[in-house]
């Protein structure tokens, strides 16, 4: 087939160098192959990072929201990485430096867009840190009241009495009281 398709080519006065053509397509396909071990290594790396943050814990508990946390942040950060390793290999270096000032300037806009989401998940890295609550306490915002259901980057989920939930942005709980009727009982020192 191949040589029937470079004979045609060749009847209509195009000249292919057979042997660079297989060298090209040689290169090609090993970064391809290399790619997609990448990409392997990249979810093993992944899954690697889930069972050590697991094994960490053994020495010291984490809360459910940090491990989820610590988690996204370290395979994105992985596969960020893989990504970026991926783009220097197929020598799209121009297009990696021209997609990161892009991103830089289309960041800038989403950030003047978007602030109040930028509040919000800064918000909720320090509601994380400062933990005035868990998930499971029964806490009061406002007039909002329920059980802590979910901790997210930007908003934190409440279950209310009659089964509601009730989505609050992080900002509100960072600039409002926060009353938290769990801290009456006893919980575990971690």
């Amino acid at each position: 087939m191949i040589t029937e398709l470079l004979s045609f080519l060749a009847s209509l006065g195009v000249q292919i160098d057979l042997a660079a053509t297989q060298q090209m397509m040689t290169v090609w396909t090993l970064k391809a192959a290399i790619i997609l071990g990448v990409l392997f290594i990249v979810s093993k790396l992944d899954n690697l990072i889930v069972k050590s943050i697991h094994l960490f814990e053994r020495v010291k508990p984490l809360d459910e929201h940090t491990r989820q946390m610590v988690d996204k942040v370290l395979c994105y950060f992985i596969d960020f990485i893989a990504f970026l390793f991926i783009l220097s290999l197929l020598n799209l270096k121009g297009a990696l430096m021209t997609l990161l000032a892009g991103a830089g300037v289309f960041g800038l806009a989403i950030g003047f867009a978007s602030k109040d989401v930028a509040a919000n998940m800064i918000s909720g890295l320090f509601v994380h840190i400062d933990k005035p609550f868990r998930i499971g306490d029964n806490i009061q915002i406002k007039s909002f009241k329920g059980t802590v259901e979910s901790l997210n980057f930007r908003t934190t989920i409440l279950k209310a009495k009659d089964k509601r939930r009730i989505t609050l942005p992080n900002q509100m709980l960072a600039q409002s009281a926060v009353i938290n009727f769990s801290t009456k009982k006893k919980r575990k020192k971690r």
